[in-house]
């Protein structure tokens, strides 16, 4: 999370838990506490590689491949189909 979304985060669930009563307070000390765990994971450098590492590691098997690196060009893609005659 962006510093500005962070502390935007911030002071709208200030203003919400501050200012509002019953369901809507508690919705702001939500928002504040997302802003804060957004801004403190921020701080730490590499930590979405790790994770994602981590996750990778658990949602595949050790003994499989991994793809090739051959890529579909991005104009086969883009490209409409040709229209078909036979329709």
């Amino acid at each position: 999370m962006g510093n500005r979304t962070g502390l935007v985060l911030a002071v709208t669930g200030a203003i919400t838990a501050f200012v509002a009563h019953g369901m809507l307070q508690l919705a702001g000390i939500a928002l504040m506490a997302v802003a804060a765990a957004g801004l403190w994971l921020r701080r730490r450098p590499g930590w979405t590689q790790r994770r994602a590492e981590a996750i990778g590691s658990w949602l595949t098997a050790p003994d499989q491949e991994t793809a090739p690196d051959r890529r579909v060009p991005l104009e086969d893609i883009l490209h409409p189909p040709p229209d078909d005659p036979s329709v």
